[in-house]
């Protein structure tokens, strides 16, 4: 039994037939049966699958299903490396081509394409195509995720705007996103894989992170998932913290250190020449313009904290009055920070610094006792205890030399 390439086959059984040893056929007595062919031209149409947001972007593995309205022909193909399958040697009739499996990390394309093969075998019914052959070009939209992330204070939740970050896809750098004045940053049109976020850029007073704040991974169903850095999900919002550094400093009394020293006012200046005075902030909360200050006192701890500094820029500090009846530090202090908030000193030899470390300086300050002024009330009692001294010291006098 054979067949001429321009008809088909029949899948189903031909009849009931015995085979002789030498080779001859023959039918049950009494059986009859009509043996139908149905013809085709040679008539194939090819399928190409490209992504839809980059037609060079072949994809492989869609399945398909070609099937003809009455039977006769069904097939399943998967497009290969190149994005392509043929359905070849069509028989007149007409078709429909879906797709049953989406590549991987792409949406299933639901459009169905219909068609006929007419009986010259050309095809008709599908746009761009004529003739015996044709191409049909499907596009597959990628799984993609729109990530939405919020930078903050984390002593106020205020936003921090003009943040600068960089985000990686398996080491390779996708782009620069910037905080928005709501701290908003927008991560749009993520595929499947994993991802890297860096802050390569923050604002003056805050800490830079060395490594990746944020790793994540955006799965085949387009979910995100976290895998390293600190966030924490308020309500929709997946927010990212920013600690800011600070100076500190402690002042103690030189003689008995545990003693703090309330009252001690700094000023800090951009130049060596203390000409330029620099104004920042004494809290880490709610800062604002307004909140901006040139002068920074001890309080009732003897502490202090300066925020809102530049990394890795020189600083210059000196007491400008000294705490009740104290003495007044003189000479110059200067210091740089640098990206992650480690403080550099450079103290003058006037300086009495109990210690100094990355973070903090501790000043001792030498007491002495403040002799009130000329003129005033303090001075008026003073003399007159000093002359009521000298009376009773000379009545004293005289009744030990009458009493001789």
């Amino acid at each position: 039994v054979s067949n001429t390439s321009q008809y088909d086959l029949p899948t189903d059984a031909v009849s009931e037939l015995s085979v002789a040893t030498n080779g001859v056929v023959s039918f049950k007595e009494g059986y009859s049966r009509t043996i139908t062919n149905t013809k085709n031209g040679g008539t194939k149409i090819s399928i190409l699958k490209v992504d839809s947001k980059d037609n060079q972007i072949k994809l492989k593995d869609a399945e398909f299903k070609i099937k003809r309205f009455g039977g006769g022909y069904e097939k399943t193909l998967q497009t290969n490396l190149n994005g392509e399958l043929t359905f070849d040697n069509l028989p007149i009739g007409t078709y429909i081509i879906e797709e049953i499996k989406a590549p991987k990390d792409y949406k299933q394309n639901t459009i169905w394409y219909t068609f006929q093969v007419d009986s010259d075998f050309t095809i008709r019914g599908l746009a761009g195509v004529n003739g015996k052959s044709g191409t049909i070009k499907v596009e597959n939209t990628p799984i993609t995720l729109d990530v939405v992330l919020y930078k903050k204070n984390r002593a106020d939740n205020s936003p921090l705007n003009g943040v600068e970050f960089e985000l990686q896809k398996d080491g390779v750098k996708l782009g620069t996103m910037i905080s928005e004045s709501d701290g908003k940053v927008n991560l749009k049109d993520l595929r499947p894989g994993n991802y890297k976020l860096y802050e390569t850029k923050t604002k003056d007073g805050y800490i830079l992170p060395n490594d990746s704040i944020l790793d994540f991974k955006v799965t085949g169903d387009g979910n995100f998932t976290w895998l390293k850095g600190e966030i924490q999900i308020v309500g929709p919002q997946i927010v990212l913290y920013n600690d800011q550094y600070a100076l500190q400093i402690l002042n103690v009394d030189s003689g008995k250190r545990t003693t703090k020293v309330k009252g001690v006012t700094f000023q800090l200046y951009s130049d060596a020449d203390c000409q330029q005075v620099v104004r920042a902030y004494d809290s880490n909360k709610n800062q604002t313009t307004s909140t901006q200050k040139t002068e920074f006192t001890s309080d009732v701890d003897g502490s202090l904290k300066i925020y809102g500094l530049a990394a890795n820029k020189t600083y210059y500090l000196k007491v400008i009055k000294a705490a009740d009846h104290y003495l007044k530090p003189e000479g110059v202090a200067s210091f740089t920070i640098d990206a992650q908030g480690k403080i550099t000193w450079h103290s003058p030899p006037e300086w009495e610094i109990v210690t100094s470390d990355s973070h903090s300086l501790t000043l001792a300050h030498q007491w002495r006792l403040n002799m009130p002024e000329s003129g005033t009330k303090d001075i008026l009692i003073l003399r007159m205890v000093g002359l009521l001294l000298l009376i009773g010291g000379g009545v004293i006098a005289i009744r030990s030399h009458n009493h001789k």
